[in-house]
């Protein structure tokens, strides 16, 4: 069986909720296809990944800020994993999942304000 990344949401639907679903729906079709496309499952390495992952760190606006968050680029990362968690139970087209142990985006080092500045 080939399954290729364009085809993925066809395993997701009988197993989502709708909200849930369009979500995921706007994710694959906007984020993911167009870098994997018509790439076959089993062919996506984690260098790929990881190269897709850092072309949204660092994207940024025109005041040189992330043009994509650290929640929503976790949030791809998910959905991605997610494809081919799938893949591995659901279709059995793979024997494991190989980005089980991709690591997500690092949040910035945070700045707090002291706590007689806030008050």
């Amino acid at each position: 069986m080939r399954l290729r990344m364009n085809g993925c949401m066809n395993i997701k639907k009988p197993l989502r909720r709708n909200p849930p679903l369009k979500q995921l729906e706007v994710i694959v079709r906007l984020h993911i296809i167009p870098y994997f496309g018509n790439k076959r499952i089993m062919r996506i390495r984690r260098a790929e990944v990881k190269r897709w992952l850092q072309q949204y760190a660092d994207m940024k606006d025109e005041q040189g800020r992330e043009k994509y968050s650290f929640g929503s680029r976790l949030k791809y990362l998910s959905v991605l994993k997610s494809i081919f968690h799938d893949a591995v139970h659901e279709l059995e087209v793979l024997e494991k999942n190989p980005f089980g142990s991709v690591k997500g985006p690092r949040p910035r080092h945070r700045r707090y304000k002291e706590r007689d500045k806030i008050l």
